[in-house]
């Protein structure tokens, strides 16, 4: 059992009725008693409807937990709200991840997490 905070950075423009994304993660927090953490790669695609927003990505990079190394692949599910006019720009989010870790022992293997976070950008002026 662990916890991570992550922070995510990303560019990209329309492609068909949503938007296309590539960009980086990095994670870093605990897992177990060990220290743990990754970057990665992400692609991203980001679509609207109604008020709110989703987006389906997939990320891959290197990981740590204590000594220990090796790689991971992950699928992430996610969904936007709006703030209200007049509030900080940006949208709430929650989401689902999903992945699969190769290397060494403690990264080996799949795993699951949800998230709640807040998105800094405005997304839904793409909209």
């Amino acid at each position: 059992l662990g916890a991570e905070g992550e922070a995510e950075v990303s560019a990209g423009g329309r492609c068909g009725r949503g938007v296309c994304l590539a960009g980086a993660r990095v994670t870093g927090g605990f897992f177990g008693r060990s220290r743990a953490g990754s970057a990665a790669g992400k692609l991203e695609y980001l679509w609207f409807f109604g008020r709110n927003a989703g987006a389906l990505g997939i990320s891959w990079g290197p990981r740590l937990v204590g000594e220990e190394t090796g790689h991971v692949v992950s699928i992430h599910l996610s969904a936007f709200e709006p703030f209200p006019s007049g509030r900080p720009v940006g949208s709430i989010g929650a989401g689902m991840v999903a992945g699969f870790g190769f290397g060494d022992e403690a990264v080996r293997g799949g795993w699951f997490g949800v998230g709640v976070f807040w998105e800094f950008s405005d997304i839904f002026s793409w909209k």
